[in-house]
């Protein structure tokens, strides 16, 4: 409880004859009020003075009762906010895939890791054909609630989109569409997006601002960085390339957002995208989900940190 050293006597407050003190109560160096004091007059005795710590008495018990009501009142609010975060991490865990369609011309496996409780990844692979395969790991700009609920919207119109048997490129430009719509370009996704045709046996691919994917085909490592711009940003993208890829037996492909290869050490080093092709040409053998495993433990050690400064997407596909 503070005190007060100095006392002020008002003489005279304009267009008011009520009130002959004023005391300010102050909370943690603040002042958040003040207490207009009348009814006595201004004595130099003991009793008077005491009659002042009373007043300030009651001022502090109030100051004490309106801190308490809003400590309250934000913890009511912080409750209700985890509470909603709660339910919209469940809701998002239930909309990233775990299962991947199966088949003895590839083998799939992924990995996700919010950087809170909810992020703004998202990956798929689907099969819209007995043939045919859609691939795509996104990743939405920021992060936390706002991203993971702009990538929510996102991840039906996929599903949806290559549905309608358009080419790779009319499907991106409908999908710039529909998130810019959303966005107004305020925000914008980086996405890799590939069509994988196991009778063929090819990867027809469209990078939209992604970091590049990594493929590694008979020894040899490769980015797909062919594409276009974020999807978002403006309206109407201007130009949409697609590049198709003839995959020879045991092709391994590695995509994953740029929280992985953008994960920092103590002196703020990258991780990178040659620390991840040299794993790759080492651990490339291995099974898909110890391979993952391994990876994030490499990564781990790299940064020092048991958490990661971003959300993490990866997807690693076999071909055979």
């Amino acid at each position: 409880m503070e005190s007060y050293d100095n006392l002020i006597h008002i003489s005279h407050i304009e267009n008011n004859t009520e009130f002959s003190h004023l005391i300010p109560v102050i909370n943690k160096q603040e002042k958040i009020a003040f207490a207009f004091i009348g009814g006595f007059e201004f004595e130099e005795n003991n009793d008077f003075y005491d009659r002042l710590k009373f007043v300030q008495t009651i001022t502090n018990m109030i100051r004490v009762a309106h801190e308490n009501k809003r400590l309250y009142e934000q913890e009511t609010e912080q409750k209700l906010l985890k509470k909603d975060i709660i339910l919209a991490s469940m809701i998002q865990s239930v909309l990233v895939p775990k299962k991947f369609p199966q088949s003895d011309k590839f083998q799939v496996s992924a990995f996700y890791k919010p950087f809170r409780e909810i992020g703004g990844d998202y990956y798929d692979f689907i099969e819209f054909s007995e043939d045919e395969y859609f691939i795509c790991m996104c990743d939405i700009s920021g992060k936390g609630i706002a991203a993971a609920m702009i990538m929510s919207n996102f991840q039906a119109n996929p599903r949806l989109t290559i549905k309608k048997k358009g080419t790779l490129p009319e499907i991106i430009s409908e999908l710039n569409t529909s998130v810019y719509e959303v966005t107004k370009g305020d925000a914008f996704i980086t996405g890799f997006f590939a069509e994988y045709n196991k009778k063929l046996n090819t990867l027809k691919y469209i990078n939209a601002g992604h970091n590049p994917p990594i493929l590694l085909q008979s020894g040899n490592l490769s980015e797909l960085g062919i594409g276009c711009s974020i999807l978002g940003a403006i309206k109407k993208l201007p130009s949409i390339i697609a590049d198709t890829i003839s995959l020879s037996p045991g092709s391994f492909l590695v995509t994953c957002t740029e929280g992985l290869t953008e994960a920092s050490d103590k002196y703020y080093n990258l991780y990178g995208s040659e620390n991840l092709k040299k794993f790759i040409l080492e651990n490339n053998a291995e099974d898909m989900s110890l391979f993952i495993v391994k990876l994030i433990q490499q990564v781990q050690q790299f940064s020092g940190k048991d958490m990661f400064d971003d959300d993490i997407s990866m997807m690693c596909i076999r071909f055979d």
